[in-house]
């Protein structure tokens, strides 16, 4: 618990300052709660530098990491808008049930680009 703790309080510092310490946590292999910190941290970031390092480790994170880094991907509509990018290009593979709040996103952009994927 103490070292999740660590990652998420290190994402304070900012993605210029500690995104990329982050990002080397999100390799395979390493502990879920290592993940699971790494994940939240790159989150609470409030850069867009944080969308391709979260889509890029999805496909390797344990589900419910994955499903952390997916509503991190939620959040705000550029990142949204990207989460959808990934799956349409088939970068992403993701269950339609990932994605079915997208349908309710706050953006009517998101809400319109989901609903064509979805449907």
């Amino acid at each position: 618990g103490t070292r999740y703790d660590a990652l998420r309080m290190i994402a304070m510092a900012g993605w210029d300052q500690r995104g990329s310490h982050l990002v080397n946590y999100l390799t395979e292999g390493l502990p879920n709660q290592l993940q699971m910190g790494a994940v939240s941290g790159l989150s609470d970031i409030q850069s867009d530098q944080i969308i391709e390092p979260l889509i890029q480790a999805i496909a390797r994170l344990s589900p419910r990491n994955r499903q952390l880094a997916v509503e991190a991907l939620m959040r705000t509509e550029t990142r949204a808008l990207a989460l959808l990018k990934a799956v349409e290009s088939s970068r992403l593979a993701s269950e339609p049930s990932e994605l079915k709040s997208l349908l309710d996103h706050p953006s009517k952009t998101v809400r319109i680009r989901a609903s064509h994927l979805l449907n």
